[in-house]
């Protein structure tokens, strides 16, 4: 309900922007109380270095590194949130250990221990050698990971390419993962567009990476897809699709960094030209702001830079668009948050017009995604009912573009756009006779498999959940589906028997008393397929025998069941 001036998106908005920034408060805390333990343990070796009485000029050069190690651990507590993640972690755990070891070491020098440990071993010159090689080494490990994290956050060239920190010795993968993260920032665009693929070969290499690539890009990849080359945004909507596809983990977390409607103003872009405000100005059906410059201020929903978009190789810009089909397909499968998204954008409405006008690509893509978000709605009442009122005119043109597919039976479409019919199967009304005719005139048609999914679709119409089976049941009937289904039965294969007597079943269980069940010697049927228990056994015998008995307890009433 509108309560004023300020929408309800707008106070989404702002309550999503003050989460963000308690996010960040909260990350850089974190970080903060990870870093202070190493550089209190810093500053204890190096007061205990100025008490050293014994090897005071190996104490001396211990101090003068870990004055370096302390330089760059309070560099890195400055730059706070933004190196939260499984580097600092294991760079401050390493950190810590050398610390500790140089602690014990350097106080062995000083004289309250050589009083209380007179007769302990001697303490060996090369000691300091080795302390001394681990504390450099610890710098060397935060150098590396300030680089990586300045590129990161500044696109600034560091050293990082080509070099890897002491840390790589023991974690190869997290050193390699972070680095590509780093490249797709700021190297050259040639290695840029390489990045995504090392990451998606990485995390299909070992599903123990995805946690660790899923702490790295999901911030840099939502950058790209504001503001960086287009070539380079379609490689990363390309990625995001192949590591939703390899860890389910990444839906929610590129959800949670605004992808989901950056990748809808990849698909609205010259899709809906007709829509003046997907091009200019405040979007509200597009669910962000679309700006023209090339510093895009964010008004606590995600902003996409446009400048330029137009100028881009016509190849470039399918290959985009389809990209990011691609990746919203992904996402949203099996996920009702990314769903109810996609249908409050206008990420609905393009999958509509791509199903009808797009390249065969993103029609296969559309079908795909329509049948996903179909499905989560299909369990998703709430979502169901606003993301698919029949009224509107957004699902309109989508069961129109489904319809449409069904009927010119495209090799390539026609399961997906059936299964997403049958997903929606509560929407329609009983005058909706448009949608039930098309399915039925499948069955028995062309390949098994539309008529397996026809059938499939078409259950979902008569099961006793949906409102309407009754109504449902007769459409089926007087589009002639009796008869298609009798003659599956008999004659197809094992895999459409099934779909077909449970379809048959529930018309007649829902409509025992027509005429043309009758007509058709149905309840013949129904003996025949009872006999065949290694075809028709578990709940598809218990359905048989309801069936039976309806159609006997009407046929009974007279000649060929009718009074």
């Amino acid at each position: 309900m509108h309560t004023g001036p300020f929408s309800s998106k707008l106070y989404f908005s702002i309550a999503a922007s003050f989460l963000e920034e308690a996010a960040a408060a909260v990350m850089a805390y974190r970080v903060k109380l990870t870093l202070e333990k190493p550089i209190h343990l810093a500053g204890q070796v190096m007061k205990a270095a100025d008490e050293a009485r014994i090897f005071r000029s190996d104490c001396k050069d211990l101090k003068e590194a870990t004055i370096t190690l302390a330089a760059s651990l309070h560099q890195a507590a400055r730059i706070g949130k933004d190196l939260d993640g499984t580097p600092i972690l294991l760079v401050v755990d390493d950190t810590n250990q050398v610390l500790k070891r140089a602690l014990t070491l350097v106080q062995k020098c000083s004289p309250n221990w050589l009083v209380k440990h007179v007769f302990s071993p001697k303490i060996h010159a090369d000691a300091f050698q080795t302390i001394s090689s681990q504390l450099k080494n610890a710098v060397d490990n935060l150098s590396w990971l300030l680089c990586i994290s300045a590129a990161i956050l500044d696109g600034s060239d560091g050293d990082y390419l080509g070099h890897s920190p002491p840390l790589a010795v023991n974690e190869p993968v997290l050193c390699s993962i972070w680095e590509q993260v780093a490249i797709l920032s700021s190297g050259s665009l040639s290695h840029r567009l390489d990045a995504p693929t090392s990451l998606v070969l990485l995390a299909k290499k070992n599903s123990c990476y995805g946690k660790l690539i899923q702490e790295g890009i999901c911030s840099v990849f939502a950058k790209v897809l504001k503001e960086g080359p287009m070539q380079l945004q379609a490689e990363v909507a390309r990625a995001i699709s192949e590591l939703v596809a390899n860890y389910a983990p990444f839906q929610q977390h590129f959800a949670q960094y605004n992808v989901i409607l950056l990748l809808v103003s990849h698909l609205a872009f010259e899709t809906m030209e007709e829509h003046s405000s997907c091009s200019k100005g405040k979007s509200p059906m597009l669910g962000l702001d679309v700006v023209e410059d090339d510093d895009p201020q964010s008004s606590g929903r995600p902003s996409v830079c446009t400048k330029g978009r137009e100028y881009e190789e016509p190849k470039t810009k399918a290959y985009m668009k389809a990209m990011a089909e691609k990746a919203l397909w992904r996402l949203a499968k099996g996920n009702s948050t990314i769903c109810k998204s996609i249908t409050d954008s206008i990420g609905l409405l393009c999958f509509a017009v791509l199903l009808e006008k797009g390249p065969k690509k993103m029609q296969r893509y559309s079908a795909m995604a329509l049948m996903e978000i179909t499905a989560v709605v299909e369990k998703d009442t709430p979502l169901r009912r606003s993301a698919f009122n029949p009224k509107s005119s957004t699902c309109k043109a989508v069961v129109d573009g489904l319809v449409r597919t069904i009927v010119n039976e495209d090799s390539e479409l026609v399961v997906p756009c059936l299964k997403a019919i049958g997903n929606l199967a509560r929407i329609f009304r009983a005058s909706e006779t448009r949608i039930i005719r098309p399915l039925v005139q499948l069955i028995g048609e062309g390949a098994e498999y539309y008529s397996r999914e026809a059938c499939i679709a078409l259950a979902k119409f008569t099961c006793p959940e949906n409102y309407l089976h009754v109504e449902h049941s007769k459409a089926i009937i007087a589009a002639g589906g009796a008869n298609r289904l009798i003659r599956l039965t008999y004659f197809g294969e094992q895999i459409v028997q099934s779909p077909a007597i449970f379809l048959l079943c529930h018309i007649v269980m829902h409509v025992p008393e027509s005429r043309e069940l009758a007509e058709a010697n149905v309840l013949s049927v129904l003996e025949w397929a009872s006999t065949r228990t290694h075809v028709f056994g578990g709940e598809a015998a218990k359905l048989l025998l309801k069936a039976k008995s309806a159609l006997v307890l009407y046929q009974s009433r007279g000649p060929r069941g009718f009074p």
